[in-house]
């Protein structure tokens, strides 16, 4: 939208632009010619602020010789007070005009401008509270420099919420999105959150909350420490050692206690579904799950919960069986749930697929990151980026490995196991491999989110040995860092991945044919290079976050009768 934007300004003759291609900056780099950001959104638009605000910005305003001056009439320099409560006002990683007050609240990752307000109950967050009014005046020095407009930017707008501190239950009272008048107020329940993700739920949860917030009034609760942009909740402390299927359903409760004036609930994963239940009863207001995977289907859970199984099960099938509506992440899912659940009528699920931000998971070309962990750029490689849990099938491509192109590196990004039997069966195939092969790579641990979009960009092929995988949002971000995907046939993967176009898809817990796909790719790059440009194509034309968004408020709207 940006590249329209700005050519019309300048026909219009409302703005002028400078071209750093054709006129020299005495110390200018050769990045700062070559800097582009499309800003014609709200996000884009304060993205390229952090861009110009880093410690080493990739576009180098600080540079004192530029011909370029922005202007704002005269205002006392921002000032940071303390409120009634004798809280001071702060701000993080933002930028922040002449003018601003900013009273005992705390502003995380915004653009404030001039004159704007900020209290404790009114806090500046990630969200539409990004406030992009600027005005820029006539450049000094050369007649060619920007001009534009003063054009007033939206209000920071109160945020609701509600004190909850406590020894047990919430721990924060943040609300994560400006409330708006008109808008349907929306709790959205889960255990995931930023900085604690670590399975596909979460990822989900993270970038459906960030396109939700432009179309309902949405509060985010979440289970655990305390973290900006949600209501954190805490299992009681006297369920301190007792089975974990227990403290989930303790902070469960806390959830319940604080959604009384939501109009929608809407859970994810069976650690929340339970609170989404409860409130439905509670307050008699639509409860909507999101179907991420089902327990019936993953019985190899009761290895890691014990008696928490029939728990965590029994959670699961009270909320899907209530619900207003059931949200399957594909069509696979949906056949999951009919199957596993016969009582839900068919008519109470909707398909809404998994998505990915491919302007965040596109290809990285640098090579810092392989040069870190030890992987060589000019070797094919395969890459696995995963839990340690049965469901994704890691002892599979372990074994499968053994019959790999010797060529070929096997880089596996893994975290801890969910057992300790487990953690040995793993620990002892990956032994026997690395003593029959070289070019193991294993990365232990949650890698940054930059980290894993290089390796998976370098890859020839990203494998997905997975014994169940509702949709799969790994394969999406595979995809989008144009890399090809051998996978298994099983739940919603053939619905990502296209087989022959995009990838290979092989029988599920079959290690021979894992291996067989893999090596037709690893020894003709030329076709992997290929099914990776198709499989990014196919992430960036069907996978879209803000068509997801849009689709879930829309249900929200359906079954609250607006």
């Amino acid at each position: 939208m940006g590249r329209d934007i700005i050519p019309m300004l300048m026909g219009q003759r409302l703005a002028e632009v400078y071209d750093f291609l054709d006129n020299e900056v005495p110390g200018a780099e050769p990045r700062d010619a070559g800097y582009w950001r499309d800003v014609g959104t709200l996000d884009s638009y304060f993205d390229a602020h952090m861009d110009l605000c880093a410690v080493q910005p990739v576009f180098n305003l600080y540079n004192e010789e530029w011909p370029i001056l922005t202007h704002v009439p005269s205002q006392p320099p921002a000032k940071f007070v303390h409120d009634s409560g004798d809280r001071v006002g702060r701000a993080i990683n933002s930028i922040v005009s002449n003018g601003v007050i900013v009273s005992g609240g705390l502003v995380r990752n915004s653009v404030l401008s001039p004159g704007v307000r900020v209290n404790r109950d009114r806090p500046a967050r990630r969200g539409r509270e990004r406030d992009p009014g600027q005005e820029r005046g006539r450049s000094r020095g050369r007649s060619r420099g920007r001009g534009q407009g003063a054009r007033p930017g939206p209000r920071v707008h109160r945020v609701r919420g509600r004190d909850h501190r406590g020894r047990q239950g919430p721990g924060s009272t943040a609300v994560t999105f400006a409330s708006l008048p008109g808008r349907l107020n929306v709790a959205l329940l889960t255990r995931e959150y930023p900085p604690d993700v670590y399975g596909g739920a979460g990822v989900h949860v993270e970038y459906l909350a960030r396109e939700l917030a432009g179309l309902v009034n949405l509060t985010v609760h979440c289970q655990g420490a305390d973290r900006p942009g949600a209501v954190a909740h805490r299992s009681w402390d006297h369920l301190a050692g007792a089975n974990p299927a227990l403290q989930t359903i303790s902070a469960d409760l806390s959830m319940t206690a604080a959604v009384g004036s939501a109009d929608v609930v809407h859970s994810h994963t069976w650690y929340a579904n339970l609170a989404g239940y409860l409130a439905s009863l509670l307050y008699g207001i639509p409860h909507v799950l999101t179907a991420h995977s089902l327990e019936p289907l993953r019985p190899w859970k009761a290895e890691q919960l014990g008696g928490g199984y029939a728990l965590s099960s029994w959670c699961e099938r009270t909320a899907v069986e209530s619900a207003a509506a059931v949200v399957a992440v594909s069509d696979g899912m949906r056949d999951d749930v009919l199957a596993a659940y016969p009582a839900v009528p068919a008519e109470r699920i909707r398909v809404i697929r998994n998505g990915i931000d491919t302007t965040e998971y596109s290809p990285d070309l640098a090579t810092d990151v392989l040069e870190r962990y030890g992987v060589d750029p000019a070797r094919p490689s395969v890459i696995f980026v995963g839990r340690v849990t049965r469901q994704k099938g890691l002892p599979v491509l372990l074994r499968a490995a053994a019959g790999l192109d010797p060529a070929a590196q096997l880089v596996i990004c893994a975290g801890q196991a969910d057992t300790p039997e487990l953690e040995s069966e793993v620990s002892d195939l990956a032994e026997q491999l690395r003593a029959g092969r070289s070019g193991v790579r294993w990365i232990s641990g949650m890698l940054a989110k930059p980290e894993v979009i290089q390796l998976l960009s370098h890859a020839t092929v990203f494998a997905c040995p997975s014994l169940y995988e509702p949709l799969g949002i790994v394969n999406l971000e595979a995809m989008a860092c144009g890399t090809a995907v051998v996978g298994s046939k099983v739940g919603g993967i053939p619905e990502v991945v296209a087989d022959g176009e995009t990838g290979l898809l092989v029988p599920p817990g079959n290690p021979d044919a894992l291996a067989d796909a893999v090596n037709v790719l690893v020894a003709d790059e030329s076709r992997a290079d290929e099914m990776g440009r198709r499989g990014r194509a196919r992430a960036v034309a069907e996978f879209g976050w803000a068509s997801i968004a849009a689709q879930t408020a829309a249900l929200y709207a359906e079954l609250a009768g607006r």
